[in-house]
């Protein structure tokens, strides 16, 4: 821990003289003001993210203190002026740092933005320009320290403003972290387009088109983000500081002093920093939405086929054991195993229709685990409407012995109806169809189920006597384990059918529906494509 401190120190302090150096060399007036100024940020982001606790914060407030009035003297500044513009300047920083004690690191939401200008970029800045005029009026008199004052406060905050920002965005545990950006060659070729053109306007054109570099600043946040945005505006702020200092670049040809052509260089600056962050800011909220819905998906999807896994196992746990139960009863039922009293076969007829029903549910459960994983398959070859009609009945009186339906086919089947189905599973759905229509509807129920032509489809349904469904609710009733509230009545049942249903006919090229039928309940339609036409259904 020791060991890392004094690397950060000694990091810091050297960052610090050499930024230092640089400004008073090249951006210092007559009143050793200085227009460019990235030292208070760099400071201001070693404190709050690089130092613990208040005892190394002093020794890197002291550190940072002696290294500026160390550079000041060594560039002949005298004692006063180095030493009270020094105070001035780490006055602004622990002040920003004391304000900025509990601020979210990095910046990564509107509040942390408005805080660290409230704190950074107006309040330290304000201080510090009070300590500099009094400077500034002990040494070359007060008459000169308000105009004075003034402008060091505009440097300064405008300097925070500009270089707080891309300093606070580097974490010193991972200095690099925030270049991994998910597309790094668009990211690298905004930095060197910006840098481009910085070098083309300031030092090469004579036209103010320093505009231009609005739009690049922009794509630089959209492919590096804050830190890519951040370092745009640095870019800029290095390279036109520089040529406005050396005479060059569409700045110069304001009637004013280089320091007030670097400030007004500066306000361009800001203006385009407080347009990266929020635009950072508002992208950085789109990836974390991003992030999170692709980790929801994820985890939906192994959940989803958890799910599968687990219905299919005990689906076919439950299937085996029911096939011999089921056959057993069914063969004591007939007198296959010795002759049974009434109140026996009635027991075993009870037996085997529980039986059936737990079959039927495993086999839907095993379905609907097919449908999830994707392994749901059919064969579509040429069906006979009326024949897979007349099986599907058969299996549907087997299966409603208990509610005794009354099952008619409407419709003339003197000729061929013929569907592109899968023979199976076209039964599976319309045995499932008229098990609902008995279950749910009157008593004793009252079943229809018929078939026609309608262009290039065939249209079949399945009506009943029923309450119906209500226009609202017939989406929801093809979804899994969906039963419109019937799971709290003695009506026994899963809610998988009609979404397996829905499913296989799809998977048939066909569609599922329902609507009001001819018998006052609800009528459920299936449409599938059809295959050849020898006579057409009345």
């Amino acid at each position: 821990m020791r060991q890392r401190f004094l690397i950060r120190l000694a990091t810091m302090v050297a960052a610090l003289a050499a930024l230092v150096a640089v400004s008073l060399w090249f951006f210092s007036d007559s009143q050793a003001v200085v227009s460019f100024w990235p030292a208070n940020a760099l400071m201001l982001a070693f404190l709050l993210r690089g130092f613990h606790g208040a005892r190394e914060r002093a020794i890197a407030v002291a550190a940072g203190f002696a290294a500026m009035v160390g550079v000041g003297l060594a560039l002949r500044a005298s004692p006063v002026t180095a030493l009270g513009f020094s105070v001035a300047n780490v006055v602004e920083v622990v002040v920003a740092a004391w304000l900025l004690r509990g601020i979210k690191l990095p910046l990564t939401d509107g509040r942390s933005l408005f805080e660290l200008v409230v704190a950074g970029v107006v309040a330290g800045p304000l201080v510090s320009a009070l300590v500099a005029g009094v400077t500034i009026g002990l040494t070359r008199g007060f008459q000169d320290s308000l105009g004075s004052g003034l402008q060091w406060f505009v440097c300064d905050a405008v300097g925070m403003a500009v270089f707080a920002p891309a300093f606070l965005g580097i974490s010193l545990d991972r200095p690099f972290a925030a270049l991994r950006v998910r597309a790094l060659a668009p990211a690298i070729g905004a930095q060197a387009l910006v840098l481009a053109a910085s070098l083309a306007l300031f030092f090469v054109a004579h036209h103010p088109l320093i505009f231009a570099l609005s739009p690049m600043v922009i794509f630089a946040v959209w492919t590096g983000r804050a830190p890519g945005g951040a370092l745009a505006v640095v870019q800029i702020a290095v390279i036109g500081s520089l040529a406005t200092a050396l005479g060059y670049g569409p700045i110069v040809h304001a009637e004013t002093s280089i320091p007030l052509r670097v400030v007004g260089l500066q306000l361009f600056l800001a203006s385009q920093i407080l347009t990266v962050h929020p635009l950072a800011m508002a992208l950085a909220k789109l990836d974390t939405y991003t992030r999170t819905a692709e980790n929801l998906r994820e985890e939906a999807e192994r959940r989803s086929d958890m799910r599968a896994k687990l219905l299919a196992h005990v689906s076919h746990e439950i299937r085996s054991p029911l096939s011999g139960v089921l056959g057993l009863a069914e063969l004591m039922k007939n007198g296959a195993m010795g002759d049974l009293t009434e109140a026996q076969k009635d027991g075993m007829s009870q037996i085997t229709d529980c039986a059936a029903d737990m079959q039927a549910l495993a086999s839907d459960l095993l379905d609907a685990a097919a449908v999830q994983s994707g392994r749901m398959k059919v064969v579509l070859g040429e069906i006979e409407v009326t024949e897979a009609m007349y099986q599907a009945i058969a299996g549907a009186r087997f299966r409603t012995r208990e509610y005794a339906p009354r099952i008619e086919l409407t419709g003339d089947w003197s000729g061929r109806l013929t569907v592109n189905a899968d023979p199976q599973r076209l039964k599976q759905v319309l045995i499932n169809l008229m098990v609902n229509a008995a279950k749910y509807g009157g008593r004793p129920p009252r079943i229809e189920i018929g078939a026609q032509a309608i262009g290039d489809r065939v249209r079949i349904t399945v009506s009943d006597n029923g309450p119906g469904v209500p226009d609202g609710l017939r989406e929801a009733l093809f979804r899994p384990f969906e039963r419109l509230g019937a799971e709290r009545t003695d009506v026994e049942g899963s809610g998988l059918g009609l979404a397996v249903a829905r499913e296989l006919i799809q998977l048939q090229g066909g569609v599922i529906g329902v609507e009001d039928g001819a018998l006052g309940g609800a009528c459920f339609y299936i449409e599938l494509n059809r295959a050849a036409v020898t006579a057409v259904a009345a």
